[in-house]
């Protein structure tokens, strides 16, 4: 598992990070997440996350070429 992923909790704070681990029996995930401009490692349960994103792609938005991009 190596899924970047944006996530917000019912804290309502927003983390990005790497998904590392999910176990499914307790539904508790892994996320070394970038916080504070470092990273940690935090565990969350699945239902303590209130809206989640997995990044499909990277996009080099400074790059000239940019005829395939579409939002």
């Amino acid at each position: 598992m190596n899924y970047w992923i944006l996530i917000k909790t019912l804290e309502n704070k927003w983390f990005l990070g790497k998904l590392s681990e999910y176990d499914p029996k307790e539904r508790k995930m892994k996320i070394l997440a970038l916080t504070n401009r470092k990273f940690y490692y935090i565990e969350k349960y699945q239902d303590s996350i209130v809206e989640a994103w997995v990044v499909e792609k990277w996009i080099n938005l400074k790059s000239k070429n940019h005829s395939n991009l579409t939002f």
